[in-house]
């Protein structure tokens, strides 16, 4: 607890230096505007040289993860049943991390939220472009803290609708659901990689990049 104080002020007093260089006192006294090209910051994972383990355990003590049930923001039902599923069943495919049954287990919990479904014809007659749009994140429980977050994650699938061709069509035709069923293991492995790397990322110290 004590140690968590000390760093909250450290952080406190950072942002406060960081939000004085927008002003610049010029040699009358006077403050005026500082750069106003700096819009974003990335903050890089620090570098812990001291004695004390703990400073740097409240980022790499997610060994437990939780697969929230996921919500769905659209209007196409049932999304999330096996949006769900394809996501635990890829955690469990990996074997970098443990999947647990309930939250109250876990050190790590995933949230999806589906927010776009869309089926559309493509440019290229007879086929169809099927879009799905989720916001996904990573949560420290223990800490209450966000560890990494992916908004408007897309996941597409181009293909020829099996239901519309001929008797003697020749090709690789498929349903909208076996279609979305490739848009989900697409997804699915991309959030489970994108987890697996955050854990890499904090551990080792070097820089998190978020994929795209």
């Amino acid at each position: 607890m004590k140690q968590s104080r000390v760093v909250l002020s450290l952080f406190a007093l950072l942002l406060t230096s960081l939000v004085s260089c927008t002003s610049v006192p010029n040699s009358a006294g006077q403050v005026s505007p500082g750069p106003k090209n700096v819009k974003k910051v990335y903050v890089k994972p620090l570098i812990n040289n001291t004695n004390q383990p703990g400073l740097k355990a409240k980022f790499t003590n997610v060994k437990k993860v939780y697969v929230k049930p996921f919500i769905n923001n659209t209007n196409q039902p049932s999304l999330e049943v096996k949006f769900t599923n394809e996501v635990m069943n890829e955690i469990m495919g990996t074997g970098r991390l443990s999947l647990v049954d309930n939250e109250a287990e876990a050190d790590g919990i995933i949230m999806v939220t589906i927010i776009k479904y869309t089926l559309k014809p493509h440019t290229t007659p007879g086929k169809y472009k099927l879009l799905v749009i989720a916001d996904v994140s990573l949560i420290d429980k223990n800490n209450n803290a966000t560890l990494w977050a992916k908004h408007d994650m897309e996941g597409t699938e181009t293909y020829e609708d099996s239901s519309k061709n001929s008797a003697d069509a020749v090709g690789d035709g498929m349903t909208e659901e076996e279609a979305r069923q490739l848009v989900w293991e697409k997804m699915s492995k991309k959030i489970v990689r994108s987890v697996v790397k955050e854990f890499k990322s904090v551990t080792s110290g070097s820089e998190k990049k978020v994929p795209a």
